[in-house]
């Protein structure tokens, strides 16, 4: 009866989903005030963006980063401090901003000022802060408020009740749920509703007050509710299912923190331990055990935190944070203690396995242990009376099945072990043994076994029972301290103080290697441990030299790469695995050794190591796979394929800036920095603060820091990157000014460096003032001013000798120059001039003394007046040139300049009239005689009033005013007014019109002729004769020009003026210069002609009157000629009347040839006509834009006519040649023809209309002008201008042609008729026969 309960309830327990599994393997780390947490009840833990834990506590605020914690705390003098230090919750949002809700309100943390902005909410107790999916912050207790993103304050929102918020919590659907003493209830996603849940869920804890009942969703979306202490619940609020833990099932019944891990797991916090409800069912507790300090160290648990990698963080009420680290499981523990799976002593020497599965295993503590590692069970070797309790060495003999057993001072037992019968060795004289201290066992493979004491080695003989010396100075003396027997079945000795020894097995030969002497690179001469690994290396480990290797063949000592870490380590033991990875024990923690990569990877407690710190000669691989190691504090063994290499990326963070031992913030006083130092990429130094400055970094990986290596490099200092081990701090001293940038990087591990990413920050050094730009300025300024100031003491006296000599010589040298330009004007002007003469004069005598007809008689006065015209171009830059060079002479004499100025303005009257332009002058001429030069009044009066009239329209004005005024100077001034209705000068434009060469924009339109050179020549006049000019201007209301001449005699020198006695000719007498104007009225426009159709026609496009008449009256005979003066007209003509070709100037007002060009063939109407351009450009760009503006023909002024007309003949003959290959294809070859793309078109779409209508007999040209959206006028001139062909002809070909084809094909007479549009067959026999001459019934039988 008694086994079948026994039997039912072990089935019930092993069917029971909440049993309780075993928690012997978590081991807790702890963090309390000891570590510098500021009080030992944790209310809150959360971890930010970049890995570093944020802790909630009864008095402060700490940040902890892995290495150290930094508290904060409330100020009274401070507003920028913690507003109240009892910490309820912390939270960050999606902005990475951290919110921290106290007793007193909320704040948030500044990280760029490393402060807070605290939020004025009187008396509210912030419990909760949430978020939702859209980034909208919810802060919950005594109210609820909701963060205004634009005003930067928390807003309270309205509820129904006034009850305490206990608990907030967002759900996937972005609804609020909210607990408290009354009710657990909802707001929708808009937060305009709210809704309780069902009652019956918590109706049987809610209590009215004191309530504790978080509230957290897990990741499928399960509401859990703790049930204000009885138990915990969980909802699924799609099909309103539920589940309830109860407190017996529990740890406890009251459950204040609920967490989900990174494996699914469920965390719940209660008042007596941790309860872990894992997805198979199970359950877990874990509680606090007073004597086992790896475990809880308080059981009354606040909040629960699983952090990014996977480590929980456990806050309780008074034993700090409880920390769990991820890894804790691969490694296994067994610890001292009493039971029977206890070891009975914590410090693990020689481990050996004499039988499978049983473990020997030496203590310094406990005597000797064997492990059952079937059973688990331990026990202590009692068999032995006097074998104490410090056990140091265990050798297991398999010929002789003795065990050797090496104690510290107690000398060496030999144990048989079927039998238990044993015999102890002491010092004496009768055995030889030197020492009651044996380190270490061996057995060669000629069975000689040898034993390493305190004082010296020693090799047993075992017919005399005894052992003996090997006759060396320093291994017969000397700590013997590991041996090693090699695959050669050499000896190798590691000593205490004298290095390593080898003893050959055939010759006996003795080696030795002692650190620093004779190049043997052993770095320590504490040899600790000997392991020769699969490859035959001997390994070699030392106390204070890290690890070392020996590769027999060559028998030299080398080093791992990259063993920073273990340079720094102890040595312990070497053992390799199954995969040829050595593992080594170390003072610091057990690293892993790839030798392929030579990579080592190293684990500590924050790996799951239950300690760093391991023992002596300690490891095995046992027969049941796995690795044991002794440390000094239990056995750890493993399974070396399960065990994980964490090789995550560390990302650098900065932590802060310390310049002369001051905390550097953004509102500290000159600070370099504006943001938080970690978003900081550019630090700018001055120069002292550059004296000493630090600063701190680290890569922030929670409970996994203690392996973590860095490597820093200084761009300009560094030319490599710098171990330097676990060193946080990067400190710059005495850095030279300049641009400098840091780079740090961090690694768990010696290889994968340049995967790990790069924190980097540029670093500037300004210099100090004397060294900085304005002091090099400033000294530069210094000696250039000492160097002049001393050249010019010693250079005044050569300076003034040699003063007038090269004055003399720039004198001559200028008037050389002026002498050779006006020799070359001159010489020009010469040149010009006779050949001009010789022109002007034949012409001249045929014009005035023989009669011609009055065509030849209007060409004749063309030349001439051309002629003349070419004449005065050349005298004005011949003049100017000379007043520029100084040659122009400057006389003045005595005169009356008013009547002079009346004088010269008349001759302007006749021009001004031919242009239909009003002419005013008015002179105060009160009889006055002054000094002036009547040859520059003459030439600045024309220059003003030719422009006037130039740049006037018709029904215009143009004023000429002119007095002799007194000035405040005591001068007497001629002052000249030219005023104009004309075109007027834009405001952009006056500081450049009196410059040589240049013509306003609007003036070049109006008129382009002449160089450019008349106000600059008017202006250079008016300086000589000591006067100004100026000009008022506005565009389209005219100009003034005025011009004041001082004509004071005292004003000029005695060889300027020209007395009465000496005029050559006096004013009376002046010889006025007429004025060559070009007038509309001298030159009529050609009269149009009757147009007649057989004739082409041309359009001629020029500015110029007299070459636009040349040019009509020379194709008139043989063409139809259209005129413009511009392109504009020209356009409009274009598209007005049938034009066949176009000749055109480039430059022109109002449109230039080459826009013309553009349009007319970028416009279907026009598109088909040539176009000849003239120019007087010959650049070889100007060409080419006239023929990308689509012209045929490009022809340089001057030109000779008949050419000219063989052009446009050619071109004329090329179309009609174009249109009778386009009618004689039927436009099936248009492709072919030189046409624009325009023309092709269109002929392809005609081509396209007639062959899809083809059959149609009412298809006619009204469908053809509305397809293609023309008129019938430009239907009819574009077939007339492409295919000299009316558009019903063209249809009628193409229909016979099309007849043809079908009549080949066999079709009869009638139905071709019908198939290519011929309602009448009888009418398509005929017009078949008047097309090809034959009916349609004889051209089928061809």
């Amino acid at each position: 009866m008694y086994k079948c309960l026994l039997l039912i309830f072990m089935l019930f327990w092993g069917l029971n989903p909440l049993r309780s599994m075993p928690d012997t393997n978590y081991r807790f780390m702890h963090i309390t005030s000891k570590e510098g947490l500021p009080h030992q009840q944790v209310e809150a833990l959360m971890q930010d963006d970049k890995g570093m834990l944020w802790i909630g506590t009864r008095n402060g605020l700490s940040r902890y980063d892995g290495y150290n914690i930094v508290n904060y705390f409330n100020q009274t003098d401070n507003p920028n401090s913690l507003n109240q230090n009892f910490v309820r919750s912390i939270y960050q949002d999606r902005k990475k901003r951290i919110w921290v809700g106290t007793y007193d309100g909320i704040c948030q943390y500044r990280p760029a000022t490393n402060d807070f902005r605290c939020y004025n909410m009187p008396n509210a107790t912030i419990a909760s802060i949430v978020e939702t999916s859209n980034g909208k912050i919810i802060c919950g207790g005594t109210q609820l408020y909701m963060y205004d993103e634009e005003a930067d304050d928390f807003i309270m929102h309205p509820r129904q009740d006034s009850e305490f918020i206990i608990s907030m919590a967002i759900d996937k659907e972005d609804r609020l749920f909210i607990s408290t003493n009354q009710s657990v209830f909802y707001y929708n996603s808009s937060f305009s509703k709210t809704t309780q849940i069902n009652p019956s869920y918590f109706s049987d804890f809610i209590t009215g007050s004191d309530g504790i009942i978080p509230l957290y969703f897990d990741s499928k979306g399960t509401l859990w509710l703790g049930r204000n202490g009885k138990g915990v619940m969980n909802i699924d609020l799609k099909n309103g299912q539920s589940s309830i833990f109860q407190p017996e099932q529990l740890s406890d019944g009251t459950v204040r923190a609920i967490t989900e891990d990174d494996k699914g797991r469920i965390w719940l916090g209660t008042e007596k331990g941790i309860t872990i409800l894992n997805a198979d069912g199970s359950k877990e507790i874990l509680q606090q055990d007073f004597v086992d300090k790896n475990k809880l160290d308080d059981n009354a648990i606040y909040t629960v935190l699983c952090d990014r990698d996977g480590n929980i963080w456990i806050g309780t009420y008074f034993g700090g944070i409880n920390v769990l680290l991820k890894n804790n499981e691969q490694f296994h523990w067994i610890e001292a203690g009493y039971n029977s799976r206890n070891i009975k002593g914590k410090v693990i020497r020689k481990i050996i396995e004499p039988q499978k599965d049983i473990l020997w295993m030496a203590t310094e503590d406990g005597g000797l242990n064997i492990y059952n590692t079937t059973t688990g069970n331990i026990s202590v070797l009692d068999r032995i009376e006097s074998l104490g309790y410090n056990i140091h060495e265990l050798f297991y003999d398999k010929d002789s099945e003795n065990i050797w057993i090496g104690t510290f001072r107690n000398g060496l037992f030999c144990y048989h072990l079927p039998t238990g019968k044993w015999r102890q060795y002491m010092p004496g004289t009768e055995n030889g043994l030197p020492s009651d201290a044996i380190f270490s066992i061996v057995k060669q493979q000629n069975g000689v076994m040898w034993i390493a004491t305190t004082q010296g080695l020693r090799y047993y003989d075992p017919e005399k029972n005894t052992f003996l010396r090997i006759n060396h100075p320093v291994l017969d003396v000397d700590f013997i301290y590991c041996l090693l027997v090699d695959r050669e079945d050499n000896m190798w000795i590691g000593t205490r103080n004298n290095g390593l020894f080898r003893i050959d097995s055939k010759t006996h030969e003795v080696s030795g290697w002692t650190a620093k002497v004779n190049n043997s690179k052993l770095k320590d001469n504490y040899i600790t441990c000997l392991y020769q690994d699969s490859d035959s290396r001997i390994w070699v480990g030392t106390n204070n030299g890290g690890l070392q290797y020996m590769d027999p063949a060559e028998m030299e000592i080398k080093v791992p790469d990259n063993e920073l870490s273990l340079s720094r380590s102890t040595i312990c033991s070497i053992i390799e695995d199954e995969l040829g990875r050595l593992w080594i024990s170390t003072s610091q923690g057990l690293f892993q050794f790839n030798k392929e990569r030579s990579a080592f990877v190293c684990y500590t407690i924050e790996d799951g190591l239950p300690i760093n710190q391991f023992n002596f000669s300690s490891s095995i691989q046992a027969q049941n796979g796995l690795l044991y190691f002794g440390s000094i504090n239990g056995l750890i063994s493993f399974t070396p394929k399960a065990i994980k290499e964490n090789r995550p990326l560390f990302y650098v963070h900065l932590g802060y800036l310390n310049i002369n031992d001051q905390v550097i913030t953004s509102k500290t006083p000159d600070s370099p920095l504006t943001l938080a130092l970690d978003e900081t990429s550019k630090i700018t130094f001055s120069y002292n603060q550059s004296r000493s400055f630090s600063i701190g970094y680290a890569a922030i990986s929670l409970g996994n820091t203690s392996t973590i290596n860095y490597q820093v490099k200084l761009s300009g200092v560094d030319k490599n990157w710098r171990n330097v081990g676990q060193e946080r701090k990067f400190v710059g001293s005495n850095l030279p000014p300049g641009t400098y940038l840091l780079q740090i990087r961090a690694n768990n591990s010696n290889e994968g460096w340049e995967q790990q990413p790069i924190k980097e920050v540029k670093i500037v050094i300004r210099p100090p003032f004397y060294l900085s730009f304005a002091a090099f300025l400033l000294y530069f300024v210094i000696l250039v001013l000492a160097v002049y100031f001393s050249y010019r003491i010693f250079s005044i006296r050569i300076r003034e000798k040699n003063a007038v000599r090269i004055a003399n010589m720039e004198k001559e040298k200028l008037e050389e120059i002026n002498k050779v330009k006006m020799d070359f004007f001159t010489s020009v002007s010469h040149e010009l001039k006779t050949p001009l003469s010789l022109i002007m004069a034949p012409l001249k005598y045929v014009y005035q003394q023989q009669e011609l007809p009055q065509e030849s008689s209007d060409r004749l006065y063309l030349a001439i007046k051309n002629t003349n015209k070419m004449v005065g171009l050349i005298d004005e830059l011949v003049t100017f040139n000379k007043v520029e060079s100084g040659n122009f002479q400057f006389y003045i004499q005595k005169g009356n300049p008013l009547d002079f100025i009346e004088n010269a303005a008349q001759l302007f009257k006749e021009s001004a009239s031919e242009k239909n332009v009003s002419f005013y002058i008015h002179c105060e001429n009160n009889g006055e005689d002054v000094w002036f030069s009547p040859s520059y009044v003459e030439k600045i009066t024309n220059n003003l009033l030719s422009n006037a009239i130039k740049y006037t329209s018709a029904n215009g004005k143009v004023f000429i005013n002119a007095a002799i005024t007194d000035h405040p100077d005591g001068h007497t001034y001629l002052q000249i007014e030219v005023k104009d209705t004309g075109i007027g000068v834009a405001k952009e434009e006056l500081d450049n019109i009196f410059l040589k060469y240049y013509q306003t924009k609007r003036g070049y339109n109006v008129n382009n002729k002449g160089w450019g050179l008349g106000l600059a020549l008017v202006k250079r006049l008016v300086e000589i004769h000591k006067g100004n000019i100026t000009l008022e201007s506005s565009i389209g209301k005219g100009s003034c020009f005025i011009v004041r001449l001082n004509v004071s005699e005292s004003a000029f020198d005695a060889q300027d003026k020209i007395n009465s006695d000496k005029t050559l000719v006096s004013l009376n007498q002046y010889e006025f210069t007429t004025p060559l104007l070009e007038t509309s009225s001298q030159v009529s426009l050609p009269v149009e002609k009757e147009k007649t159709e057989s004739q082409a026609s041309i359009l001629l496009v020029e500015d110029n009157v007299e070459l636009l008449k040349f040019l009509s009256d020379f194709f008139a005979p043989k063409y139809n000629i259209y005129v413009a003066e511009n392109g504009v007209e020209a356009l409009e003509i274009a598209n007005k009347y049938p034009v066949d070709l176009v000749i055109s100037d480039v430059m022109m007002p109002e449109m230039d040839g080459n826009t013309l060009c553009r349009n007319l063939k970028n416009n279907i109407s026009t598109s088909h006509i040539p176009i000849i351009l003239l120019t007087a450009k010959n650049d070889t760009d100007d060409i080419m834009k006239g023929y990308e503006s689509g012209a045929e023909a490009y022809v340089q002024k001057p030109f000779d006519p008949q050419i000219l007309e063989l052009q446009v003949k050619n071109i004329i003959h090329m179309k009609q040649v174009q249109r009778e290959k386009v009618v004689k294809t039927l436009g099936s070859d248009v492709e072919s023809v030189s046409l624009s793309k325009f023309d092709k078109d269109f002929i392809n779409k005609i081509n396209e209309l007639i062959e899809k209508n083809i059959d149609n007999d009412e298809f006619s040209i009204a469908d053809i002008t509305q397809s293609l959206y023309i008129s019938r006028s430009l239907l009819h001139v574009k077939m007339k201008s492409l295919l000299n062909i009316s558009m019903g002809d063209y249809i009628r070909k193409k229909r016979l042609n099309k007849a043809c084809e079908l009549l080949r094909d066999g079709y009869n007479v009638t139905e071709t008729a019908y198939k290519t549009g011929f309602a009448n067959p009888n009418y398509f026999s005929k017009a078949f026969k008047k097309e090809f001459g034959v009916k349609p019934t004889e051209y089928q039988k061809k």
